[in-house]
């Protein structure tokens, strides 16, 4: 099989939230890390007395997580101000992301409707010129695939 050459960065990503679905605020001038994790699927182990290794099953989709982290602003529809109402009020939240960036054909992941169950609030330190940054913590179904028309 010859090399690939479809390689991709995070340059061009989106990040988008949207508390029902249907209107998303892009947040990717705030946002620097999008991180999806868990979402396997439920499974377990036999053995019998013949055989040496185990019978595997599986069943039912797990939650994913998705951690966000990006730079703290006070600033409305940026990160932390966009989704501090809605982890405050224990509101549900959607998640929406490109690798490629928008454009035709190009996959777009849709997560929701999701807790935020973690949100990181400031923290500071006089002496630092670090920029201040926040993040949170989505829980919900997995992600959906579809294609950018």
């Amino acid at each position: 099989m010859p090399q690939t050459v479809g390689q991709l960065s995070g340059k061009t990503s989106t990040v988008e939230l949207s508390a029902a679905g249907t209107a998303w605020t892009a947040i990717g001038g705030s946002a620097t890390t999008l991180a999806p994790s868990g979402g396997g699927r439920q499974r377990s182990e036999a053995y019998t007395f013949d055989g040496d290794s185990p019978l595997v099953t599986i069943g039912k989709g797990e939650l994913f997580d998705i951690t966000v982290t990006g730079l703290y602003t006070e600033i409305a529809n940026e990160l932390f101000e966009f989704v501090r109402p809605i982890f405050e009020a224990g509101g549900d939240l959607h998640v929406r992301f490109t690798v490629k960036g928008a454009g035709t054909g190009n996959f777009i992941f849709t997560a929701g409707p999701g807790k935020v169950t973690a949100l990181t609030y400031p923290s500071i330190t006089a002496a630092d010129a670090t920029p201040v940054m926040t993040g949170f913590v989505w829980r919900g179904p997995r992600p959906v695939k579809s294609s950018a028309v």
